[in-house]
């Protein structure tokens, strides 16, 4: 899978150097980086899982992708809903970590997939964000 998606990448000129932006992530910016980096449009979700002492709050890149068969949304309820996703990550002030995310070549860390797979996502963690933000929203 990887290598196809890295081929499908460098056919339609989708390299991975870093995004130029106007400043503001939006759902179109968050669609084009994920072409960037994976070759296909996945779906995304927040998670939020509770610790001990602390929540902690990821943007998880699912593992059903925008073209396959069993794909529940449209290409028009799957631009919204990236561009409430976009919305929420301004809103926690993480553009930067999601931007640099998807500058980084597919890499397998902590033990998860460098790509989405049935089952596994890929996660982009927030891990400095404050009990009472992730309480606000989540």
């Amino acid at each position: 899978v990887a290598s196809l998606q890295q081929r499908v990448r460098e056919e339609q000129g989708l390299a991975l150097d870093p995004f130029e932006s106007s400043g503001v992530l939006d759902g179109r910016e968050l669609k084009e980086l994920m072409l960037r980096k994976y070759g296909v449009c996945y779906d995304m979700n927040f998670k939020c899982v509770s610790l001990p002492l602390k929540r902690v709050l990821s943007l998880n890149v699912m593992w059903s992708y925008m073209g396959q068969k069993s794909f529940p949304l449209s290409e028009s309820e799957y631009e919204m809903k990236l561009d409430g996703i976009a919305q929420m990550v301004r809103q926690l002030n993480r553009e930067s970590v999601v931007r640099e995310f998807f500058a980084k070549e597919p890499k397998a860390e902590r033990g998860l997939p460098a790509y989405p797979n049935v089952g596994t996502a890929v996660i982009i963690r927030f891990p400095d964000l404050d009990d009472a933000i992730i309480n606000e929203y989540f």
